[in-house]
């Protein structure tokens, strides 16, 4: 029911490793931990799907994503994405004949992994 894609953006923490002898008083930086951060997908209400989010949130569950690009030319499958992350649940406020959907807010625990696409 999702009608978003959902594909992390992954943040570098630079940390300040200037010090006395820096080169023409610039600072330095070297790269620090990274971050998946935190993504919103919409998606259409369902009872059910609502009522597998709320439990993956109650519990404190990590969820394991999965999200594969269409194949492009030149490929037999497309990019896949992997990621784990806990969930939140939002109902969206809609009006009279509008769609009921819900947000999943999932905030990013671990590593984000790429796969290209197998080419023919």
């Amino acid at each position: 029911e999702a009608l978003s894609l959902v594909v992390p953006t992954i943040d570098v923490e630079y940390v300040d490793v200037t010090s006395l002898d820096s080169t023409n008083g610039f600072r330095e930086f070297i790269p620090g931990l990274k971050d998946g951060g935190d993504i919103s997908v919409e998606c259409n209400y369902t009872p059910a799907l609502y009522a597998l989010a709320e439990g993956y949130r109650t519990n404190g569950t990590l969820v394991y994503f999965r999200t594969t690009l269409k194949t492009f030319t030149g490929q037999t499958g497309g990019d896949v994405f992997t990621f784990r992350a806990y969930v939140n649940t939002a109902l969206q406020q809609n009006a009279v004949g509008e769609a009921i959907q819900v947000t999943l807010q999932l905030r990013t625990s671990g590593d984000v992994t790429h796969t290209a696409g197998a080419t023919s």
